[in-house]
């Protein structure tokens, strides 16, 4: 732009030479009209005179012309000069105006793609945060379910202990019903061998009945000979067996009393046995599985990397 300035300054210049030294040339013309009237209507002397001053008139006019167009030419020569320095100073402006240009558009691209990562990294960093806070949410949840774990292992401890002391006492019952078992075969043995006797001792007094009512007596008889030593031992006897029987009988309903009530109390502990091993097997099928969280710390680091550097001081350069 300075360029065309410079050169329409010495345009102007020149033109300006140019009409100073037309008036100059004018103002000779007029001089030399004028002499040429004066030559005609004055004397020879005066226009000697007149022609003197008018000689030293155009000297110093002419030297006035030459001081000027030196001048004019200094001014010409030192404003090529100028141009030309100025010509040298626009191409190596020229020149530096490209390299800024191709500069600003390289950081322009830059910025550009800077722009873009930034957003990139910026909807990475939300979905991050996004992932972060679920997995927050998870860590959460686990530690409730680890909670509630140990919660069930500490019910599951309660519940063997129960179980095993359940055992326990099933096997003390058990044993208690094959000694109650043992006792009531062994009445039982005692009881049929008591049948046994019974059933000799009435077959025997049926006999001797039958033998005394062959002999044909009468019912006096009858009881004389049951009045008889042989009639009363065998009463005595028979009397006594159905005494030790009677006993025996009665002790057989106890001790079945007493096993049916341990039976009962042998069912109900299998019962309440088989009830704790059934919430066990629920405790153990819901038993939550521990889920893996170990890129927990890899998303925390990759986290506050980009923070690192959304925040850092080069991006501060551009502008928002």
């Amino acid at each position: 732009m300075a360029l065309p300035l410079i050169g329409v300054c010495l345009h102007f210049n020149v033109l300006q030479a140019q009409l100073n030294e037309d008036k100059l040339k004018c103002k000779v013309a007029n001089l030399e009209n004028q002499l040429f009237f004066s030559c005609q209507n004055f004397p020879k002397t005066g226009i000697k005179k007149i022609l003197m001053e008018m000689e030293e008139n155009k000297q110093k006019y002419e030297q006035k012309a030459k001081e000027s167009l030196q001048k004019l030419t200094d001014d010409k020569i030192a404003m090529g000069r100028r141009i030309q320095n100025t010509q040298m100073s626009l191409a190596v402006s020229t020149d530096e105006c490209e390299l800024w240009k191709e500069e600003y558009e390289k950081l322009k691209a830059d910025w550009i793609e800077l722009s873009s990562k930034h957003c990139e990294l910026k909807n990475d960093m939300n979905v991050l945060q996004s992932k972060l806070k679920w997995v927050t949410n998870q860590d959460v949840q686990l530690q409730q379910l680890q909670n509630h774990l140990l919660t069930l292992q500490q019910e599951r401890s309660e519940l063997q202990a129960c179980n095993e002391q359940l055992q326990e006492d099933c096997e003390i019952q058990k044993e208690q019903l094959s000694s109650l078992q043992a006792r009531l075969q062994n009445a039982e043995q005692q009881k049929l061998q008591m049948q046994i006797q019974i059933n000799s001792l009435q077959k025997g007094l049926s006999a001797l009945e039958q033998r005394s009512s062959s002999n044909v007596t009468s019912k006096t008889e009858i009881l004389h000979l049951r009045e008889t030593p042989d009639g009363a031992v065998q009463n005595d006897r028979l009397q006594f067996i159905m005494e030790k029987l009677t006993s025996k009988e009665e002790e057989c309903a106890g001790l079945k009393a007493e096993v049916d009530l341990i039976t009962e109390e042998y069912k109900s502990c299998q019962r309440k046995l088989q009830q704790c091993r059934e919430e066990l097997k629920g405790n153990h099928r819901r038993k939550p599985k521990r889920r893996c969280s170990c890129w927990i710390p890899v998303l925390v680091i990759i986290f506050a990397a980009v923070t690192a550097y959304l925040f850092s001081p080069e991006m501060g350069h551009f502008p928002q």
